[in-house]
């Protein structure tokens, strides 16, 4: 009777199981280790576990990443140093945004500094909608809009209206929602602080 590979694979013969299941038993030091592996399917599923585990002993190590050229292993640990949330990853996060690297890379450094705390993240993602390069610009927007309205990003509307003449109908109606719902968030945030 034939077995199906994937239930005769041990934790360790496969490089996303033997990430999970390091995490799981807390070992941080192997996750932060894999980093440096040869094989970019450990690499990234180090970065993903080391984010998960939520250990901010990793931050030093996902740091390092950014420099890599590997663009899957930057946007890996741009999302662990995000679900870290340890603000002294902000600099060479904010360097890897404002620097040449893909449009992909820098949405998630911008998006990652918002989670990070850093409220120019939220206008650098909303600045991006707007930049030529922008290879899928509609779900950029989607993605764009939902960040900005999970993190309240006020300050992001002059961007978003500016979005408004470059995008096509359904485009145009999600800004202008989103403009609407930030607005009136930014009204209660307001009427709860006086």
């Amino acid at each position: 009777m034939p077995t199906d590979s994937y239930r005769d694979v041990e934790d360790d013969d496969h490089p996303v199981l033997a990430a999970r299941s390091a995490r799981k038993r807390g070992d941080v030091e192997y996750l932060i280790r894999r980093l440096a592996d040869t094989d970019r399917l450990a690499r990234l599923a180090a970065a993903q576990n080391l984010g998960d585990a939520g250990d901010r002993a990793a931050v030093p190590a996902l740091v390092r990443c950014l420099n890599a050229k590997d663009e899957g292993l930057q946007v890996s640990a741009l999302k662990a140093l995000a679900a870290i949330g340890d603000p002294t990853a902000i600099p060479s996060v904010s360097e890897l945004a404002r620097g040449e690297s893909s449009f992909g890379v820098r949405a998630t450094a911008a998006e990652t500094l918002a989670r990070l705390g850093e409220r120019d993240g939220l206008r650098r993602l909303a600045t991006m909608l707007r930049e030529p390069d922008c290879p899928y610009p509609r779900s950029m927007r989607r993605h764009a809009i939902k960040v900005l309205l999970e993190l309240h990003g006020f300050e992001a509307v002059p961007d978003l209206e500016a979005a408004k003449a470059t995008a096509g109908m359904v485009g145009r109606w999600r800004l202008r929602r989103a403009i609407r719902d930030l607005r009136l968030a930014e009204a209660s945030t307001d009427s709860r602080s006086v």
